[in-house]
């Protein structure tokens, strides 16, 4: 099941930043899907999403931190690399860029690391 379909992604989306970058010589950029600072308690309930990988199915956190906090649809790589490289993955990722693509958020102060 993808993230788009549950309640919470109307509410996270706002806090979604594409971040293009390339690597190893690839032709397409590839991309990332991150957050910007959101208020806690959404940040917590991001968190606590559970989801079907979309490549195994295996219950998964779709949304992660590590120096940022970002999306992925698949296994933590850890467990299972595999699925990290499925084409389902990678047909959700370019979903959710198709979606962001149209949609302008203008960022709110906190998300700029304002202090109001």
């Amino acid at each position: 099941m993808s993230i788009r379909n549950e309640p919470i992604w109307k509410e996270l989306k706002r806090y979604l930043v594409i971040e293009i970058y390339s690597r190893d010589g690839i032709e397409r950029p590839r991309f990332r899907i991150v957050f910007r600072p959101m208020p806690q308690e959404l940040l917590q309930r991001a968190f606590a999403l559970t989801i079907p990988c979309l490549a195994c199915g295996d219950p998964i956190h779709p949304i992660r931190e590590t120096f940022k906090v970002y999306f992925a649809g698949s296994c933590p790589l850890d467990t299972k690399i595999a699925c990290s490289r499925s084409d389902k993955i990678s047909d959700e990722y370019q979903a959710i860029k198709d979606e962001m693509d149209g949609c302008e958020f203008e960022p709110m102060p906190e998300q700029m690391g304002f202090d109001l």
